[in-house]
């Protein structure tokens, strides 16, 4: 029997499943605009947004474009994926670097690639990440000029790289630096800061530095500052 016009016909994508007239089912969540599934994603944890990339192609895409927060395990062998990884996040404002401490970092190519991938970086944290040096720091500080917080622990670049980071970004509010091995026990250090970012800063805390007295130029000059640990 060929069914006619008026004839009600099974739809398996829309349909409730039951007999009688196989009323369909709106599937409202294709419906929604790209922007409020953007929204819905924004709510959710790191572990459930990952799932939910993993449905379709479409809510792939719409998470990878609308994540704002990204952690990655900063290896050497993490260089060759940069490009694909931030063609699909593109919109990330605040990364996390972290390497474990017995294996080899990324080194300063790399931090460069990012920079210049995410420019719109507001916050950075590098946990580990022992091969960046201070001309990796300066690079990376001349392309992300709006970075307001940078959380350095066990890095090994040293003062040329701190000042420039203090040099290049006027907005920056928070710096916490623990463990800055570039500071030698025993070398004279050189001064760090005020810089440019001295009018913004509003929190510093220092842990566990040698030479810790060479950030005596921008604590003075952080005339805003309103806690220091």
């Amino acid at each position: 029997m060929v069914a006619g016009e008026d004839d009600d016909v099974l739809d398996p994508v829309h349909s409730d499943g039951g007999g009688g007239s196989g009323v369909g089912i709106s599937d409202y969540i294709s419906d929604l605009p790209d922007e409020c599934l953007a929204i819905v994603f924004q709510s959710l944890c790191p572990a459930d947004r990952n799932q939910c990339s993993l449905v379709c192609r479409r809510w792939f895409y719409v998470e990878g474009q609308s994540r704002q927060r990204l952690s990655l395990n900063a290896k050497l062998d993490l260089l060759p994926v940069i490009p694909s990884l931030f063609d699909r996040f593109d919109s990330v404002t605040k990364l996390a670097l972290k390497c474990d401490r017995r294996s080899v970092s990324i080194r300063d190519e790399a931090l460069v690639i990012i920079s210049e991938r995410c420019p719109n970086l507001t916050r950075l944290k590098l946990r580990a990440c022992r091969e960046l040096t201070d001309a990796g720091m300066e690079a990376f500080a001349k392309n992300c000029k709006g970075l307001k917080k940078l959380s350095c622990g066990s890095c090994t670049f040293g003062s040329k790289g701190m000042n420039a980071v203090l040099d290049n970004c006027a907005a920056l509010e928070e710096l916490s630096v623990k463990r800055l091995r570039g500071i030698a026990e025993t070398a004279v250090a050189d001064p760090i800061g005020p810089g440019v970012a001295a009018a913004s800063l509003k929190t510093i805390c220092l842990k566990e530095l040698y030479n810790g007295q060479c950030f005596g130029s921008l604590i003075l000059g952080a005339k805003n500052l309103k806690t220091l640990k």
